[in-house]
């Protein structure tokens, strides 16, 4: 599903008109299927239509009347004036004109007020994506009364009150229960604290051709198997372990190597056919005492680990490393070689003082694993400059020349060309310690077997979000390790290849 800004949907628009499709007929789709849905999820009770001045007014316009149609006990508002309505708003009002009356009666008293009662259905109407101002006046008190209301909302394309590219929102925007928008998300429904009060996202199409959207937008998508399942290596029957790739994790000293023995094992269970773990000689007892599969090999000094690192296919460091000078010379004598590597935590954090080094050392074979707090050390400002997370992402990406992970409820993963993905997929019980090093694990475990790097990365998150969602409440990092191969499998399964040591079968006949 592509992410698209509220200026891409206008000359989106532009273009249809261009081509023959009018702007009428493209608001008639809308408001059809607003109604459609409206009635599919909400098929009794009163329905409260609640229109503005734009587009998004036009919209509801046309889903009164055709709710009309269905014989819905159903009302209509305009924040406004008839008068001022202008071009196929208009000449949507004008179908209902009679029907229409002042929003100001939802906040009146006695006779001339209307009163929301719990369980009416309330469509918001009444501005869009392309909101840039506070509300106030009689449209902030009729948000609060919605939000205060039992009523349920539904909203077209993103409740009154949000902004549609930054995913900010003024502190009394409606709170929808769901949402309704055209032909593609918008960065407003997927990117917090926005998506928060979108409810449940439907995606309707409403007639605008998808070479349209080619033309005009970049290839920013929702993070969904459809884009990287292809991209995903299976063995066969000709295949050993060290075919399947190496992987090597560099683990911080005696008493922190917890968050490397995590990242370890979730590469191995991504298919890795070799995990090595790295450490200096005083943490090898503790890691080899609690892995089985997975090897240990203890080192001296930074050239003794450079040596051991250029026998892997991919690496991970930074986990527990220690922001210590130590730790610089490791990241810089492991990028010199020039293999997939995941760098995360301590391997960014050791760069807060200089990012220009640590950008000048990466190349296209890296991915970085930044939460929020290590991001801003490494790009500071880029978020405050960015108008989204989305946008700082991939401003950091092309940046440091390499795909960045930018992680949270709404990770994004950019590439330096400016391809991103965004991922809303997982449960808040990631919030654990050590699953950004699981994370970190299945990226270069992925990378190891020779998935590139934004598909191992947009893999890696989604099926992270995955396994988070089969184990649900009371979820530690080393839980998600049992949830991998059921769902690996699966997708193993679906890839539609045979692995004939599995199915072949033999008769005998006597």
């Amino acid at each position: 599903m592509r992410i698209i800004s509220v200026n891409q949907m206008y000359e989106a628009d532009r273009m249809m008109a261009d081509s023959g499709m009018s702007g009428a007929s493209l608001m008639d789709a809308a408001g059809r299927n607003c109604a459609e849905l409206v009635q599919k999820i909400w098929p009794v009770g009163r329905v409260i239509v609640l229109c503005g001045p734009g587009n998004n007014g036009g919209d509801g316009f046309v889903a009164y009347r055709y709710l009309e149609q269905m014989g819905r006990d159903i009302h209509l508002f305009l924040a406004g004036n008839v008068d001022q309505l202008l071009g196929d708003v208009e000449g949507a009002a004008e179908l209902v004109l009679d029907d229409i009356r002042p929003i100001s009666q939802l906040l009146m008293d006695g006779d001339e007020g209307f009163k929301l009662q719990s369980g009416d259905v309330v469509i918001d109407a009444i501005f869009g994506a392309g909101l840039s101002r506070a509300l106030d006046g009689e449209i902030l008190d009729v948000a609060n009364l919605i939000n205060s209301s039992q009523a349920n909302v539904i909203s077209i394309d993103v409740p009154t009150g949000v902004f549609g590219d930054s995913g900010e929102m003024v502190s009394d925007a409606i709170r929808a229960d769901a949402t309704i928008t055209f032909e593609a998300l918008k960065t407003a429904h997927i990117i917090e604290p926005a998506a928060s009060i979108c409810g449940q996202v439907h995606v309707a199409k409403i007639g605008i051709s998808p070479e349209v959207f080619d033309q005009i937008c970049e290839d920013i998508y929702l993070n969904t198997p459809d884009i990287w399942a292809k991209h995903l290596t299976w063995p066969n029957r000709h295949s050993h372990k060290h075919m399947r790739g190496r992987l090597g994790v560099v683990s911080g000293d005696a008493g922190s190597t917890g968050a490397a023995r995590l990242a370890a094992r979730a590469g191995l269970r991504m298919g890795a056919g070799v995990v090595t773990l790295f450490g200096e000689q005083e943490a090898i007892p503790e890691m080899a005492a609690s892995m089985q599969a997975v090897m240990t090999r203890a080192y001296s000094d930074v050239d003794e680990l450079f040596i051991s690192a250029r026998e892997m296919s991919s690496l991970v460091f930074g986990p527990a490393a220690g922001v210590t000078e130590v730790t610089r010379f490791k990241v810089a004598a492991l990028l010199q070689l020039g293999i997939p590597i995941v760098l995360d935590a301590d391997a960014l954090t050791v760069f807060e003082d200089d990012p220009s080094y640590l950008f000048g050392l990466l190349h296209e074979k890296c991915v970085i694993t930044p939460h929020i707090g290590e991001f801003e050390r490494i790009f500071p400002s880029v978020l405050k400059k960015s108008e989204n997370k989305i946008n700082a992402a991939r401003s950091a990406a092309q940046r440091a020349g390499c795909v960045v992970v930018l992680k949270g409820a709404d990770t994004v993963i950019a590439a330096p060309k400016g391809d991103a993905r965004v991922n809303i997929h997982g449960s808040s019980f990631l919030a654990t310690a050590g699953s950004g090093d699981v994370l970190a694990g299945m990226i270069s475990g992925w990378m190891a077997q020779g998935v590139e790097p934004l598909e191992a990365a947009s893999a890696s998150v989604w099926l992270h979000g995955e396994a988070s969602l089969t184990g649900g409440a009371g979820l530690i990092s080393e839980d998600l390790m049992e949830y991998f191969p059921r769902i690996l499998t699966r997708f193993y399964e679906e890839s539609g290849q045979t692995n004939v040591l599995w199915e072949r079968k033999i008769e005998i006949s006597s």
